[in-house]
């Protein structure tokens, strides 16, 4: 089991006296200081500051603040919580952050994110719409400075970068770097494709939805080909000796500032019904006794292990499945034989045939698992196509024969499919045409290497009077048969006439 950190963070909130004035914001920020010193005394693994810039959290500068804070510690790890990178240079973000591990031996670390309030936008000039952008673009600059080596970075949002190299270096090895998420999933794939760790904001409703992206973490970690990486969680809390007492103690204040930040949000007014669920067993405040709230961290971390392990279990169950399956079908190759083919297109024949009338036999084969073996689907053709078909149907007395004889015929390639070698899966990025050498057919598609899924359309030859064509690729066949069947239209109605 890994051994578990724990850690305070605060964003600085002004608070008050003893008389319920509020405090100034210089006197809240020494009080941080003092806060941090006491973090390192009495044991604790991490101290983190936030930014904000708005007159209710006092801290808009971190790592000033943790720089105050080192010069009078010796243990405790200190970061911001969370650096807003949007708005922010990277290079200067590394720099200073380079600088804090510098005189701090080596303690310092950075949680960057997007900020969950947006005052700094138009604060630094920065265009709100480009939200994701700003972001995207900063991060990846930032994780190219991680490796201490010379950069050449382009971007929209930032000049370039050729061949520069940034200071102070790290001193011992590698600045520890985390990406802050408020729930989205698209983030936690971010975090995981630059493999960096994680930390989940959880600031309200159950923390067990939160689960899931732990799952979505790893499994986009294994994808993009990362190591693992440690997960941490934020929560609001309160400690006291009771669990009544540390209650009555936040209530008021975690009313007012929700109230406040609700009411500029739309939120609706916070009251005591919710908050003692966030404050029970499944509520995201970590708010009691020591004992209460170290029982539902652990409680927390039980659940995220065991969803863990069971994931993992069940991707090497998937993984051994694939790789038999690989296997199998490299057995299969050997012996020239295309597996399960026949029986699926035999199976979709009637279905296929009446949804084009009774006409020529049209199947398509989809979703090719390139990296499962040769797992075909077949499927009929869309509206438009069957529409098409249907105008070569003849309208005489042997249609019906014809459309056997047609039917006949797909059987018949479905046979001859069967007993065609399998061709070897093309490499990423290359494109091969499959059955350029059968007679009389076409492909009007390639299979290409794209992602994990390609589409195949093999159309089926079938067989219309005394001529065999392929309805999707004879132009002229069509148009031919389309004035035959105008010219029978027009005979008709001069009998009637008549």
């Amino acid at each position: 089991m890994q051994a578990l950190e724990l850690g305070l963070d605060t964003f600085g909130d002004v608070t008050v006296d003893s008389k319920g004035t509020l405090l100034p914001h210089a006197q809240a920020l020494r009080n941080v200081v003092e806060e941090g010193v006491l973090a390192d005394q009495v044991g604790l693994d991490a101290f983190g500051v936030g930014e904000h810039h708005r007159p209710d959290f006092a801290v808009s500068a971190p790592e000033v603040m943790l720089a105050a804070i080192a010069g009078r510690t010796s243990k405790i790890l200190l970061g911001s919580a969370v650096t807003v990178l949007s708005t922010d240079d990277p290079v200067r973000v590394f720099e200073r952050f380079s600088t804090l591990d510098a005189i701090s031996n080596g303690r310092a670390e950075v949680i960057l994110g997007r900020g969950s309030f947006t005052e700094s936008y138009p604060l630094f000039g920065f265009d709100l719409t480009q939200y994701n952008e700003l972001f995207e673009e900063r991060l990846d600059l930032f994780v190219k400075l991680l490796d201490q080596k010379p950069v050449t970075w382009s971007g929209r949002t930032r000049s370039g970068l050729t061949n520069q190299m940034v200071y102070p270096p790290i001193e011992n090895g590698r600045l520890r770097t985390w990406v802050g998420v408020g729930g989205s999933p698209e983030s936690v794939v971010r975090a995981a494709r630059h493999g960096l760790p994680l930390t989940l904001a959880i600031i309200g409703g159950s923390p067990r939805r939160f689960v899931q992206y732990v799952e979505l973490y790893h499994q986009s970690l294994q994808r993009f080909g990362k190591p693992m990486q440690p997960i941490a969680v934020h929560s609001p809390g309160h400690v006291s000796a009771t669990d009544a007492q540390a209650k009555e103690e936040v209530w008021p204040h975690y009313q007012k500032m929700m109230t406040r930040i609700g009411s500029e949000r739309g939120w609706p007014a916070m009251d005591r019904d919710h908050f003692e669920r966030e404050v029970g067993p499944d509520g995201s405040l970590y708010v009691g006794s020591p004992d209460t709230v170290a029982a539902k961290i652990a409680a927390l971390r039980h659940e995220v292990q065991h969803r863990h392990t069971s994931a993992r279990a069940a991707d090497d169950q998937h993984r051994a499945v694939r790789n038999e399956g690989r296997a199998q079908s490299a057995r299969d190759a050997e012996r020239g034989h295309y597996v399960g083919q026949t029986f699926r297109l035999r199976s979709k024949l009637r279905r296929t045939r009446r949804s084009l009338g009774g006409g020529g036999q049209v199947c398509r084969l989809a979703d090719v698992r390139l990296d499962h073996g040769p797992a075909y689907r077949t499927a009929p053709l869309g509206r438009s196509s069957a529409r098409r078909s249907r105008r070569h149907r003849s309208s005489s007395k042997g249609s019906r024969a014809r459309a056997d004889r047609g039917a006949t015929q797909l059987a018949g390639g479905a046979r001859q499919l069967e007993h065609r070698p399998m061709p070897a899966a093309p490499a990423r990025g290359q494109r091969r045409v499959l059955g350029a050498d059968r007679a009389g057919a076409r492909p009007s598609h390639a299979l290409s290497r794209r992602s994990d899924h390609a589409r195949v359309v093999w159309p089926m030859v079938h067989s219309n009077g005394n001529r065999t064509f392929n309805p999707e690729t004879s132009r002229q066949g069509a148009q031919e048969d389309r004035a035959t069947s105008a010219r029978e239209r027009r005979r008709r109605r001069s009998i009637r006439a008549k």
